[in-house]
């Protein structure tokens, strides 16, 4: 409420630092709760745009991307990466239509430890897929292993240098935010885990607890819930039937 333009913006600063680095939206909502004008209100943007450590870890924003293609049908485009884990490598590979996802530790990128991993997780499983995306993973991009491929009805399509599988490494980036906190967990309570185990537990909770158009994958996949879950369809649903 000071008349004073320094004063408010000091007094903003030291609000900012006390909220962790609140972002401008978030200052903004508290502090016109408590009653600050719109003239000090004003102010928020700029104070945060020029934090030096609000910049260094500032979000890049969601990023638009143009796509010719609407997967409507499970098992039709699939994409595949290899994620790394501390010192493990996974192979990773995930549906566009309903974001099933699967994984299994490997030792190596080798062309024949890959395709017995896709053969392993997903083709042993849910039979070929139509087209396998892959952002030229070396292991892969061969003609052995689009011949390999070609050969069980999967047309393998190996992505340019500098081009991206979008879905597989999005979801990579949250299976991985979730193995190191359920390893930490683990660590904290004392709790021995292998990598299987850890690997394992994730992919079950990435399956059945995200949701994709009001379902989980793994709805999606078996038709059902897990029994570990209630069975409705939607967490929303739930709340409102119990209100």
């Amino acid at each position: 409420r000071s008349p004073n333009r320094a004063t408010r913006l000091r007094e903003l600063w030291k609000l900012h630092l006390r909220w962790w680095h609140a972002g401008p939206t978030s200052m903004r909502k508290l502090l016109s709760a408590a009653g600050v004008s719109n003239e000090v209100l004003e102010e928020i943007p700029d104070l945060v745009r020029n934090c030096k450590e609000c910049r260094a870890w500032a979000d890049a924003g969601n990023k638009t991307i143009a796509s010719t293609s609407l997967p409507t049908r499970f098992n039709e485009y699939v994409e595949t990466d290899i994620l790394s884990y501390r010192d493990f490598k996974i192979c990773h590979i995930i549906d566009r239509c309903n974001r099933w996802h699967a994984g299994k530790d490997i030792p190596d990128k080798e062309e024949s430890t890959l395709l017995d991993a896709i053969h392993d997780i997903w083709l042993k499983i849910f039979g070929p897929m139509q087209y396998l995306y892959t952002d030229g993973e070396s292991g892969l991009a061969t003609d052995h292993a689009k011949n390999e491929l070609k050969r069980q009805g999967v047309e393998l399509k190996v992505r340019a240098s500098g081009q991206h599988a979008h879905y597989i490494e999005r979801h990579g980036a949250i299976l991985r935010t979730c193995m190191h906190l359920a390893e930490e967990q683990c660590k904290r309570e004392c709790v021995p885990i292998t990598i299987v185990t850890l690997l394992a537990q994730c992919l079950f909770f990435c399956n059945a607890l995200t949701t994709v158009g009001d379902k989980t994958p793994y709805q999606a996949v078996f038709g059902r819930q897990p029994h570990m879950l209630p069975p409705s369809v939607s967490y929303t649903h739930l709340r409102a039937h119990e209100t």
